[in-house]
Order: structure tokens, then sequence, then C-alpha cells
């Protein structure tokens, strides 16, 4: 999963609102929020290099990799590990 940062930018900046962030770098504030709230499904390049240049950072300044669990597969076990040996199977 990629985490966007943009809360924490905005707070070094000490801007508290997405209105404001949106009139200064010309960024929908609806697209804003989405990345605040981590739902963006796709980064606009555009939108990065906006950001980027903003806050005077890197685009892995704004987006990080964060792993991801292992999602449940038949017999209670993560997807790349074995089973457990308690596990109930039909």
């Amino acid at each position: 999963m990629i985490r966007c940062r943009l809360l924490e930018l905005m707070g070094k900046r000490g801007i508290r609102f997405i209105s404001r962030l949106s009139d200064e770098t010309g960024i929908n504030r609806r697209t804003l929020s989405m990345l605040a709230e981590n739902r963006m499904l796709r980064y606009d390049a555009d939108v990065l290099e906006r950001l980027c240049a903003y806050f005077a950072c890197q685009p892995g300044d704004l987006l990080e990799l964060m792993e991801e669990e292992a999602p449940l597969i038949a017999g209670g076990a993560r997807e790349g590990r074995a089973p457990s040996p308690n596990a109930v199977h039909p």
C-alpha cells in the first residue's frame, strides 16, 4: 500500500486547511482530500510535481510504500506461510 504523507508535510508548514493548500498550489480540493485520506488509486504526475515544488521535497518525502500483511488463504494461514496446525478444516 502506498501511504501519502500530505498531512504531515502540511503540519510542518503550519497549513491547517486543504482549501489553503488548494488556493496556493492550484490543485483541486477534492484531489488533495483524497490524497490526505489515502484514498487515491492513481497518482497524477502533475499533482505530485506541484506538491513537491510547493513543499520543496522529493516524491519519496510525500509518498511511502507500506508493507501490507498477506491476505488470508484457506486454512486460516497467511499467503506464503504454512497453515496453522490448529486450523479447522471443513
